[in-house]
């Protein structure tokens, strides 16, 4: 008695041309931001050489920033008792105002340091609350292997207070370049300008970079005026 044996399954035409397809493009790239050396996909229980590389990054971030922060409260306390009432202003018909400082960027589990720059040039509107102005804004951060820059624009609305504390909310959009990627990017942020030395105020920043990789950024630093010519 013959035994028949039934054929081999196969896929249908249309299925077996996208298989191929895929197999010859191969797996998809990461578009943007692949240089930052992004984390492979984690399984549910990591290993303990894993876990001690995480603690031992976020540990080295946060010494960081407590240094950081620490520096400034040094040089702060000296001339706390001796702050002026009201922080410096700017962004009027006699100066703008200036904001350098240090960055600290957290984008695809990974931190990079770096230095800001921003600039409020003029008030737009005024009222009994506060002033919106326009601001510009620079800033460059280092990660392992890789270096993104932001250049952005936009508006800055800064709360009127009459006290030693100024805050502001701003919405800037622009250019992130990282990794021969240049990407459209929103932004998103708060901050405080606090009285601390004659025309010199104590700065920080807390935003929120919305790309491919969205992004948070940790600014401390100080404002200034700077007289227009």
């Amino acid at each position: 008695m013959a035994v028949r044996v039934s054929p081999r399954y196969r896929s249908p035409p249309h299925i077996r041309s996208r298989q191929r397809a895929t197999k010859r493009a191969g797996p998809r790239p990461v578009r943007c931001y692949r240089c930052l050396r992004l984390p492979e996909p984690r399984e549910l229980s990591c290993s303990p050489s894993q876990s001690d590389e995480d603690t031992e990054m976020h540990m080295s971030l946060f010494s960081r920033i407590c240094t950081t922060a620490a520096l400034v409260l040094a040089l702060a306390a000296p001339a706390a008792a001796q702050a002026p009432s009201q922080p410096a202003t700017g962004g009027d018909e006699e100066s703008m105002l200036l904001g350098l400082g240090l960055t600290f960027m957290n984008m695809s589990e990974s931190t990079g340091v770096g230095f800001n720059a921003n600039m409020l040039f003029n008030s737009l509107t005024e009222n009994e609350t506060g002033r919106l102005g326009v601001v510009g804004d620079l800033g460059f951060n280092r990660f392992s292997g890789a270096t993104v820059t932001t250049v952005m624009g936009g508006l800055r609305y800064t709360f009127e207070t009459n006290g030693r504390v100024l805050p502001y909310g701003q919405f800037l959009v622009g250019v992130m370049h990282c990794c021969d990627d240049t990407d459209f990017v929103p932004s998103i942020g708060a901050g405080l300008d606090v009285a601390w030395l004659e025309n010199v105020n104590f700065r920080g920043e807390l935003s929120f970079i919305f790309s491919d990789a969205n992004a948070a950024r940790f600014f401390l630093g100080v404002s200034l005026p700077i007289a227009r010519r």
